[in-house]
């Protein structure tokens, strides 16, 4: 059915959730799992003092090297600067995934209003089917 399936993860309790997700009901697909870098937040933790290509490279290390612990044998990674839902879509096209699995913090009222919705836009915005998931209960 599904045979590229894209993860993005934030490091988050929904993003976690997803990936299992990913794992438990599409056990044989390739997966990839995406982390976004903002501009913006490259921009507010790049010190003065290291220049911002410096800062830019130390943080997508240690990024890749926190999804390398999460991902199983035969898992890719990837770390992409962009805007959040566009790079997630975007990457997911370039790759050839037929399935997007996420998570959503389920943000609403002004909270929703003030930070957006990275999910509802890439559900907007992909050509292809996208599951979302929430956080799961402990």
């Amino acid at each position: 059915m599904f045979e590229r399936i894209l993860v993005p993860i934030d490091f988050t309790a929904s993003a976690q959730a997803a990936l299992e997700s990913a794992r438990e009901n599409f056990p044989d697909a390739q997966r990839l799992l995406l982390h976004v870098l903002d501009p913006k937040r490259i921009a507010m933790e790049v010190h003065a003092s290291v220049s911002t290509k410096e800062g830019r490279e130390a943080m997508e290390a240690e990024i890749v090297g926190r999804l390398e612990e999460l991902a199983r044998p035969g898992e890719a990674c990837a770390v992409r600067v962009g805007t959040p839902a566009e790079t997630i879509v975007g990457h997911a096209q370039a790759w050839g995934a037929d399935l997007i699995v996420m998570g959503t913090h389920g943000r609403t009222g002004l909270a929703h209003f003030l930070n957006g919705s990275v999910a509802e836009s890439v559900v907007r915005q992909a050509g292809m089917p996208v599951l979302i998931e929430k956080e799961r209960p402990a």
